[in-house]
């Protein structure tokens, strides 16, 4: 069976072809250093034929983002949704976007570069609503565990899901430079663990 090359792949596939040709540059190129023709030449295309999907690199890059983060916060939503209890929830959530991470280690460098833009960049804005949304979920959850006496009523939800957040940046930015993205799964239990005991109700004789 002959392979199929992008050029003669339909419009919808050429342009998710796109998107994981500009991640997999990112996973070893600073994102501001990617060019369109980088992104063609690792299609098999000309730049002339990328920019008839993608007319300027910025609408590219937005493409780039809203696969990103539909598809992360649809895999969490969905570990999420499978979870016996809440603190188990957030135990699976941890896990799916760490691996998340560790299948396409061009994310956290795309994220991370859009984050830091000045310019309010419409890429940002698709970012920053993902975390905002994001941030929800985890509140929410925290908030059911609290109530179900799961997690200790003292616990501040939003201050506890920004850390939440916090702890996966940490571990991923630590990750991209040390360059053991190979590791993230096997660190993830262990830091979840630390996690879920600032969280979690325990018995006086338990402490």
């Amino acid at each position: 069976m002959t392979k199929r090359t992008a050029k003669s792949l339909p419009a919808a596939e050429r342009r998710a072809m796109s998107v994981q040709a500009v991640l997999q540059l990112a996973a070893g190129l600073n994102p501001a250093e990617i060019t369109t023709e980088a992104v063609a030449a690792r299609m098999g295309l000309t730049q002339a034929a990328l920019f008839r999907h993608f007319p300027t690199k910025n609408m590219l890059w937005q493409e780039v983002m809203q696969w990103t983060t539909m598809e992360l916060f649809s895999a969490v939503e969905k570990a999420a949704s499978g979870a016996a209890s809440p603190l188990d929830a957030l135990e699976r959530i941890y896990r799916t976007h760490v691996a998340f991470v560790a299948e396409h280690p061009g994310v956290p460098r795309m994220l991370f570069a859009e984050l830091q833009n000045p310019e309010g960049s419409e890429s940002r804005k698709i970012v920053r609503d993902m975390l905002a949304r994001y941030s929800s979920l985890l509140t929410d959850i925290i908030a059911k565990g609290k109530k179900s006496g799961e997690i200790n009523p003292s616990v501040d939800a939003r201050s506890a899901a920004t850390m939440f957040i916090g702890t996966l940046q940490g571990q991923v930015i630590q990750a991209m430079i040390t360059g053991e993205s190979s590791m993230l799964t096997e660190h993830a239990a262990r830091q979840f663990r630390l996690f879920r005991r600032a969280l979690e109700c325990r018995n006086s004789s338990d402490s």
